[in-house]
C-alpha cells in the first residue's frame, strides 16, 4: 500500500551552509553536528558489549540472551500476582524522544512509530501527540513496520544494527514478528507456515526470527509481505506462512527490502558470510539476480552495509548508499531498475563526508524525493542531498542548531544520527533519528519536533532533587532535566549535550537548581541554576586523562558532619548576653544551608565566636587504570575552583560503578570496576583536606583495600543508608552466576559476599545492571535488569518481576532512592528509575512523608470505613462508606508531587453512600484524593493503572 507523494523538493532546498560552532562566554554544550570531532556510535557498543557479554567468551550470544529472555517470560507467568506491590508512575520527558527506525503512515492522520528499545505509538495528529500502545509488550524492540492492503498491521522487532555481530549491541534483540488486525489495539505473534508463533527459538543457539531489518507490503497482493530477517528474505502470505526463498537469493540473512509502487521490482541487500551483496528482482520478486560484483555498472562486492530506495515515481530509478571501509564510502544511482549502477557521489572529495565518525553500519538512511527522481536523500551523521544530473551531495541547512541550555528547537535542526525518511501523501516528511521524530510540512523551511509523548529515552543514568525533580543522561540525547513546572509536569529541557551518563543534584537546597552533569569521556559539568549555565570544574591534570564512555560520578553531601575543619564565624549583635543553651541558626559556607546550633558558654554583645560548620560534601570521578580515582570536597562551592586530590592511584581497568557510604560522614567511598574488582577506600570522615585525601602525599590518610577480586564487571552498588556494613553490588554478562552479591560486613578487614540472586535454571545468568536497597526495610531490594524490575521482599530468597503498567520489561539501567529524612526533603523514599527505552519513572510506594491508605485515623476523621474499589482503577472508582451527616463534600485529587489535578463535589447522605468519579482523563500513576466537609478530612491514595 505505497502512497505516491505530493511535494517536490529541488535541490536548491539544500544549500551547503559553511560555519563554525559558536561556544558562549560561558561554557555551554552542543549536541552533535557540523564538523566539530564528534563520538561515534563504537563506543556505545562497548559498553553495551560489556554490559552483555558472556563471560566464558567475551562475546554477546544472542542464542543465550533469547533463552533467558523466554526464561524471564516463563517465571513472571509463574509469580503472577506475587511480590512486592509497588506501583510506578512516568516521569518523562514527554518532549525528547530517543532512537527511532521505524515509522509507518496509514493515512494523513494516523501513523505507528517504533523505538529500539521503548516499544510502539499511534499519532492520529500527523505527530503532534503519541500515545503508547500498552499491548504491545512483548517486546520493546521495535525495528521495522508495515501495514497490508487488508489493513493488518505487521511490527518486526530486533535489529542487525543495533547488535554488530558480537561486537557489542545496545541489547535490542528482538522477539519475532508481530501482528494486529484490529488497527493497533490488540498484537500476538504471526503465525509461520506451521501454525507456529514467529518467535525466536530457545532449542538452540540459532538467532532466527531475531532480527527483522525490513518488512514492506507488497502493493498488489492485500495479504502479502516481503520479510528481511537476519537469517532469510523471503515473502509471507496470511493463512499460509513464509513461502519458499525466490530463485536467485542465497538462505542468508537480509537487511533491507525496497519495492517498487507497482510492484514489478524489488532491490534487497543480503548478509553474506563477509560482507553486503545487492540482489534486484524485476518480475515482481520470483527471480532475482546479484548487483554487486568488481565488473563495470555493479555495485561493490561484500561491502558493509547497502541501504537503497526506489523512486515512488519512476521505478527505473534507485539509489544505493554503500558502507565500504567502516563508513558510508559512496552512493550509486540505477536507472534501468537496478541491472546497471553508477557511482555519483563519492565521500572521499574533500568537504562531503556525511560519516565522518565510520558509523555507517548504525545510521543510514535513502530515501528518492517524491516529485523528483533526480534528488535523493542521505541520512547518516546528519542530512545530505543531490542527485546524479544535481549539485552533488551537500550538508541540508536542517543538520544545523546551537545548543543553548533551556532552548530545545531550531527552524533549521534536525537532530543527529538518520535512520528513516517516511513522507504522506501531503508531502510531509518526518525523520526518525537518534532524537526520536522531527516533520516539515513547508517544503523544509523549517522543521518540527514531533516528540510529545513518545517517550522512549534511553537513560544511563539519573538523579533527583529535594523536591522530586528529576534529572537524565541519555544515548545521544545530553542530559535532560524535568522540573515539573513548565507546560506539562513531564516537559524537560536540555542542560548538556552529546551522551549523557551519571548525573545528580543537590539535596542540599530545597530548589534543585545545583546540578552535575556528564557527557561521554568524563566531561564533567556544574550549574548552580538548573543548567542555564555553569561549565567544567575538574583541573588541568583531570582534564587530560582519559575517562571512561560511560562517564562516572557521584556526590554525597550531609548537614551533620562531625569533624569538618569548617568554621562560620558569628557575631552577637543583638544588644544583650546570648546565654548559654541557646540555640542560634547560622548559614553555613556551603550553598548558605542554614543549620542550628546550640552555645555551650555565654555569648557578650558584640562578641565574634567560631561554630564549627557541620555541612560537607565529596564528589567523586572515575578513571580508567592509572587514572584512578580523583574526589574534590568543593563541589559545592561556586566562587573559585574546587581543588581535586586523586585518592587511588590505579585500578585494574575502567571504573564502571561508584558509591559512598550514607553514614559515619561519608566515611567509605565503594569503586567497582569493568574487571569485576571492588575497592574499598576508607578514611573520608577525618580527610578533608588535599594532602590528607592526596594519594601521593606523604599525610594521606585513606587506605584502600580490593574486597572483590574479579570476575563479571560491576555496574552499580547499593549501599544501605542505616548500615555501611550493608552493600549490594549488581554484575554484568549474560551468562554465569552470581550476578548481585550482598555483604553484611563490607566494612571489616576481609568481607564477606554472598550470591542472593537466581541459582537454578536460565536466570542464573540474568546480568544486573543496577541495584537498590531500600531505606527503612534492608530486606528490600530492587534490581534493574534487560527485562525489567526484579524486586525481593526477603533479602533474596524470592524474586518477582515488577510489570505493573505502565511499567514493563524494558531495560533498566539506573535505580536510586532518596534516602535522605522527611525533615530534610520533600520526597523521602521515592525510588527513581533511568529505563533504557521507556524515559524516567518514579515510585512513591515507599515514601516517608507521604499519605498512605493505611494511615491511622485522625480525630477529625470525616469517613472511617471509606472503602475505593476497584484499586489500582482504570477510568472509574468507586467510593463507598458510611455518613453519619448530610451534605456537600468536596473531593480533591492530587498527583503524587502535590499539584492539585481534579476537583469534584458530590452529596453525603446520612446511612451507606456510593459516589462514581471519572479518572479517565488522567494519566496513569499515583494520586491522592481528598474528602473534604467543614474542618472535617479524609484522605487516602489511589492508583490508575491502564
Amino acid at each position: 500500500m505505497k502512497k505516491r507523494h505530493l511535494l517536490i523538493l529541488t535541490s536548491s532546498l539544500f544549500l551547503l551552509v559553511a560555519g563554525v560552532l559558536f561556544y558562549p562566554a560561558q561554557k555551554k554544550y552542543q549536541p552533535r553536528s557540523l564538523n566539530a570531532s564528534t563520538q561515534g556510535y563504537n563506543d556505545a557498543l562497548e559498553y553495551y558489549k560489556l554490559m552483555k557479554a558472556d563471560p566464558e567468551t567475551g562475546e554477546v550470544d544472542a542464542g543465550l540472551i533469547v533463552r533467558i529472555a523466554e526464561s524471564v517470560r516463563q517465571f513472571s507467568a509463574s509469580k503472577d500476582g506475587a511480590g512486592l506491590n509497588v506501583t510506578w508512575e512516568e516521569v518523562g520527558p514527554d518532549n525528547i524522544g530517543g532512537r527511532t527506525r521505524a515509522i509507518l503512515i496509514v493515512n494523513e492522520e494516523l501513523m505507528f512509530a517504533g523505538s529500539v528499545s521503548g516499544g510502539l505509538f499511534k499519532t492520529e495528529n500527523k505527530g503532534n501527540t503519541w500515545e503508547r500502545i500498552p499491548g504491545f509488550n512483548k517486546n520493546y524492540a521495535v525495528s521495522t513496520i508495515a501495514i497490508l492492503g487488508n489493513g493488518h498491521i505487521y511490527v518486526g522487532t530486533g535489529n542487525t544494527h543495533e547488535f554488530a555481530n558480537g561486537n557489542g549491541g545496545s541489547g535490542s534483540i528482538g522477539g519475532g514478528l508481530f501482528v494486529s488486525t484490529d488497527g493497533g489495539v490488540t498484537w500476538d505473534y504471526a503465525l509461520d507456515e506451521d501454525g507456529s508463533p514467529i518467535k525466536p527459538s530457545t532449542i538452540s543457539v540459532n538467532t532466527k526470527y531475531s532480527f527483522f531489518d525490513k518488512i514492506i507490503a507488497d502493493p498488489n497482493v492485500d495479504n502479502k509481505l516481503w520479510v528481511g530477517s537476519n537469517t532469510f528474505f523471503k515473502a509471507y502470505v496470511e493463512g499460509e506462512g513464509f513461502l519458499a526463498t525466490p530463485t536467485g537469493i542465497p538462505t542468508i540473512g537480509c537487511e533491507d527490502v525496497d519495492i517498487s509502487t507497482n510492484g514489478s521490482v524489488i532491490m534487497v541487500s543480503m548478509i553474506g558470510g563477509i560482507g553486503r551483496n545487492g540482489f534486484i528482482s524485476n518480475d515482481g520478486g520470483d527471480s532475482f539476480s546479484v548487483v554487486s560484483g568488481s565488473g563495470e555498472g555493479m555495485l561493490p562486492l561484500n561491502s558493509q552495509r547497502i541501504e537503497s530506495d526506489i523512486s515512488p515515481d519512476d521505478e527505473n530509478y534507485i539509489y544505493a548508499g554503500v558502507v565500504r571501509g567502516g563508513k558510508l564510502s559512496n552512493v550509486f544511482v540505477s536507472t534501468d531498475k537496478g541491472n546497471t549502477w553508477t557511482m555519483f557521489w563519492d565521500t572521499n572529495i574533500a568537504g562531503a563526508d556525511p560519516d565522518p565518525n565510520g558509523q555507517g553500519f548504525y545510521d543510514l538512511a535513502v530515501s528518492v524525493v517524491p516529485g523528483d527522481k533526480e534528488i535523493v536523500l542521505i541520512g547518516a551523521l546528519d542530512v545530505w542531498s543531490g542527485g546524479p544530473n544535481a549539485t552533488p551531495l551537500q550538508r541540508s541547512l536542517w543538520a544545523y542548531g546551537i545548543f543553548t541550555p533551556g532552548l530545545d528547537q531550531f527552524p533549521l535542526y534536525v537532530h543527529a544520527d538518520i535512520h528513516e525518511f517516511a513522507w504522506d501523501e501531503s508531502g510531509m516528511l518526518f525523520i526518525g533519528s537518534d532524537g526520536g521524530i522531527d516533520r516539515t510540512d513547508d517544503n523544509a523551511e523549517t522543521f518540527t519536533n514531533a516528540n510529545r509523548f513518545y517517550s522512549v529515552t534511553q537513560y544511563y543514568g539519573i538523579g533527583y532533587s529535594a523536591n522530586d525533580k528529576v534529572i537524565g543522561g541519555a544515548q545521544d540525547n545530553g542530559t535532560t532535566y524535568v522540573t515539573k513546572d513548565r507546560s506539562t509536569v513531564q516537559e524537560a529541557y536540555k542542560v548538556s549535550g552529546g551522551d549523557g551518563f551519571d548525573c545528580d543534584i543537590s539535596s542540599l537546597t530545597p530548589d534543585g537548581n545545583v546540578v552535575f552533569t556528564s557527557i561521554q569521556f568524563n566531561t564533567i559539568l556544574r550549574s548552580n541554576d538548573g543548567g542555564s549555565t555553569g561549565g567544567t570544574f575538574l583541573n588541568d591534570v583531570m582534564l587530560q586523562l582519559f575517562g571512561p564512555f560511560h562517564s562516572q560520578l557521584r556526590l554525597y553531601e550531609t548537614k551533620t558532619a562531625q569533624n569538618t575543619p569548617y568554621v562560620v564565624k558569628f557575631i552577637n549583635e543583638t544588644g544583650s548576653i546570648i546565654e548559654a543553651g541557646s540555640e542560634l541558626t547560622l548559614t553555613s559556607n556551603t550553598l548558605d544551608v542554614p543549620y542550628n546550633v546550640i552555645t555551650t558558654d555565654d555569648i557578650a554583645p558584640d562578641d565574634t565566636v567560631l561554630f564549627n560548620d557541620p555541612v560537607a560534601s565529596s564528589f567523586s570521578v572515575g578513571y580508567v587504570n592509572t587514572g584512578g580515582v580523583w574526589v574534590t570536597r568543593e563541589a559545592l562551592q561556586f566562587s573559585e575552583s574546587p581543588r581535586w586530590a586523586k585518592v587511588i592511584n590505579s585500578i585494574s581497568g575502567t571504573v564502571t560503578a561508584m558509591e559512598w557510604s550514607k553514614t559515619d560522614d561519608g566515611n567509605y567511598l565503594f569503586v567497582g570496576t569493568s574487571t569485576g574488582r571492588l575497592y574499598r577506600i576508607s578514611g573520608f570522615a577525618n580527610a578533608y583536606t588535599i594532602v590528607k585525601m592526596s594519594v601521593s602525599s606523604p599525610d594521606y590518610a585513606l587506605s584502600t583495600d580490593q574486597i572483590i577480586s574479579g570476575g563479571n564487571a560491576i555496574l552499580d552498588i547499593s549501599s544501605d543508608p542505616s548500615d555501611n556494613d550493608h552493600l549490594v553490588v549488581a554484575r554484568a554478562g549474560f551468562g554465569g552466576g552470581n550476578k548481585v552479591m550482598e555483604s553484611f560486613d563490607a566494612t571489616a578487614s576481609n568481607p564477606t559476599f554472598n550470591n542472593i540472586w537466581f541459582t537454578t535454571g536460565n536466570l542464573v545468568g540474568l546480568p544486573a545492571y543496577s541495584v537498590v536497597i531500600e531505606m527503612d526495610n534492608p530486606e528490600v531490594i530492587l534490581v534493574g535488569t534487560e527485562f525489567g524490575i526484579f524486586a525481593t521482599d526477603n533479602g533474596g530468597q524470592d524474586w518477582t518481576q515488577q510489570l505493573d503498567d505502565p511499567m514493563g520489561a524494558f531495560p533498566i539501567f539506573d535505580l536510586r532512592q532518596q534516602w535522605r529524612s522527611v525533615d530534610d526533603v520533600e520526597n523521602s523514599g521515592f525510588i527513581y528509575v533511568g529505563s533504557h527505552g521507556r524515559g524516567a519513572f518514579r515510585s512513591a510506594t515507599f515514601e516517608k512523608n507521604g499519605i498512605t491508605s493505611e494511615v491511622e485515623k485522625p480525630e477529625n476523621e470525616l469517613v472511617g470505613d471509606l472503602l475505593i474499589a476497584p484499586n489500582p482503577m482504570n477510568n472509574y472508582g468507586i467510593l463507598e462508606f458510611t455518613g453519619d451527616t448530610e451534605g456537600l463534600i468536596d473531593m480533591d485529587i492530587y498527583a503524587i508531587s502535590g499539584q492539585r489535578v481534579k476537583t469534584l463535589q458530590f452529596t453525603m447522605s446520612q446511612g451507606t453512600n456510593h459516589f462514581q468519579f471519572d479518572v479517565s482523563d488522567l494519566r496513569y500513576g499515583t494520586y491522592i484524593i481528598q474528602l473534604k466537609k467543614d474542618n472535617k478530612v479524609t484522605t487516602r491514595k489511589i492508583v490508575i493503572a491502564r
